[in-house]
């Protein structure tokens, strides 16, 4: 498979996996380009493409249960 950009898409796949803001992913973008970052989308899990979506709609802020006894 072909690198892109010195990454592996099996890297890009965990890098965007990992992404916890809009601004991670668009910085992934910028690095790599559009298309080797949509290859990696294609390639994300169900779960981690909803996890994406949820920090796309909630700019990264996601609200924790407490637990305080």
């Amino acid at each position: 498979m072909a690198e892109i950009a010195s990454w592996s898409l099996s890297s890009l796949v965990q890098a965007l996996s990992s992404a916890q803001t809009k601004s991670d992913v668009r910085q992934l973008i910028s690095l790599h380009g559009r298309d080797p970052v949509l290859q990696a989308w294609k390639s994300l899990t169900p779960i981690d493409k909803a996890a994406l979506r949820l920090v796309h709609d909630f700019d990264g802020t996601i609200i924790h249960d407490s637990t305080d006894g």
